[in-house]
């Protein structure tokens, strides 16, 4: 199992929000756990899957013009339980 703090950041869109929404969408049919905070999410769950939710997550926002993506992985912290 591993986690993932990831920030997704649409260059030059007037429509960020709605890009960073859309994108974290891509996360409820992922088979992962995730939360969203105000400046990242967290993802958490089966190795492959947090792999392939991060880049379905990347995919989807680069599909709607230039993005950034920051991610931080982890074996050894999991999501907080909050």
């Amino acid at each position: 199992m591993i986690s993932c703090q990831l920030s997704l950041y649409p260059i030059g869109a007037a429509n960020y929000n709605e890009i960073i929404k859309e994108a974290v969408t891509v996360l409820d049919r992922a088979g992962v756990t995730y939360r969203v905070g105000s400046m990242s999410t967290v993802v958490e769950g089966d190795d492959d899957a947090v792999w392939q939710a991060v880049r379905s997550l990347f995919e989807a926002g680069a599909g709607r013009g230039l993005v950034v993506l920051v991610a931080t992985f982890s074996n050894a912290c999991p999501v907080d339980p909050r």
